[in-house]
């Protein structure tokens, strides 16, 4: 049974009215889909609750995790949400904490590649930037790689590409510096097993096939009879131009989150990526967001930073609106057939014999 015209129109204007906000949005998302900033804000905004907050901030807390619960907190304050007063002062609690713990942790990170905390992964970057780390490194996997020993390829290979990069960070008066920090947290990463398995893959690939064996072993003689500077020199050769050029790319990414979003932002970053890509797009989001990318990771995952993701719910809303537009092409259609209809019964009217129109258009004729 087909409705009535004007209930017809009744139950269309009530779903349009019912579908503003769900359509403004699904739209938002659709403008969004290529933007990781725009597409963390609208995540936000139906995912961010002040309960989520408050367990997040809880957790940290618990956790000894300063940064995340300073994360949150600006997070919250961004979006006005408010902290409880014993959360705040449990914050500063933490952060009173922080001096004596720092200094322990930088001798570890730098000695010991230790990784508990951000003083400690600044620690064994410098160790890097020196020169020392990444030596250590290349003799320890070159080894056991030229001895045809199961080896951590992607730590040789991020070792051979920190060569290369400290080398042109001198003669470019420190320009590759950043890139060069970024590859020793990446390294870190990978020897503490933090490093996403997927990242690790894709970063094994690229390294694995690049690199010179010829230029490892120079490299390991001349470290050997410690002649330190040939041996920077003969590993800053190790990898090929294409592969350095991407691991300096990755570098200058993971850099970028380190700087805008903390030691910690760029651990939880290197912990879920899955490419080089993703990288890129949490260096994006890191510029956009700062200290409160770590936060918004914790919420939204991995998802944020894959190019052309949609959450369920706004795919829900979307496939909504692509509902109402059918349901309004079909009462468009039922209205224009019934307005033809009518104009047809009316048409037919006056053309037929003795009536008023037919006989004054006679008479005119006459």
């Amino acid at each position: 049974m087909r409705l009535p015209i004007p209930l017809h129109f009744v139950i269309v204007v009530v779903c349009a009215a019912a579908l503003a906000a769900p359509a403004g949005a699904a739209l938002r998302g659709v403008r969004a889909i290529n933007d990781p900033v725009a597409r963390a804000d609208l995540e936000l905004d139906h995912r961010l609750t002040p309960e989520r907050v408050s367990q997040e901030v809880d957790a940290a807390i618990k956790g000894g995790d300063l940064d995340l619960a300073d994360s949150f907190s600006e997070l919250a304050r961004e979006r006005n949400l408010t902290l409880r007063q014993d959360q705040q002062d449990a914050i500063e609690a933490l952060r009173a904490d922080t001096l004596g713990r720092a200094l322990r942790d930088f001798k570890d990170g730098f000695t010991q590649h230790d990784m508990r905390s951000g003083m400690a992964m600044s620690g064994a970057i410098a160790a890097d930037v020196s020169g020392y780390g990444d030596l250590r490194d290349l003799a320890h996997e070159g080894g056991k790689w030229l001895d045809g020993q199961e080896t951590d390829a992607l730590v040789l290979g991020l070792a051979a590409a920190g060569l290369a990069i400290t080398a042109a960070t001198w003669t470019s008066l420190g320009a590759a510096l950043p890139a060069r920090g970024g590859l020793s947290l990446t390294k870190a990463m990978q020897k503490s097993g933090q490093l996403s398995k997927a990242l690790a893959g894709d970063l094994t690939r690229v390294a694995g096939a690049a690199i010179d064996r010829d230029a490892l072993k120079a490299s390991l003689t001349a470290a050997s009879r410690f002649e330190f500077g040939a041996a920077r020199n003969a590993g800053a050769n190790l990898l090929r131009p294409a592969a350095v050029s991407e691991m300096r790319q990755l570098g200058g990414d993971v850099a970028t989150v380190y700087r805008r979003a903390g030691a910690r932002g760029a651990q939880d970053v290197l912990a879920v990526a899955g490419s080089g890509p993703e990288v890129s797009t949490a260096a994006r989001l890191a510029v956009a967001k700062g200290t409160k990318t770590r936060a918004i990771l914790k919420v939204l995952g991995r998802g944020v930073l894959l190019a052309g993701s949609l959450s369920l719910t706004l795919m829900g809303w979307l496939l909504t609106l692509v509902g109402f537009f059918f349901a309004l092409a079909a009462f468009a259609r039922r209205l224009g057939a019934s307005l033809g209809r009518l104009l047809w019964k009316i048409a037919d009217m006056l053309r037929k014999p003795g009536s008023g129109h037919a006989n004054v258009a006679a008479s005119t004729r006459c």
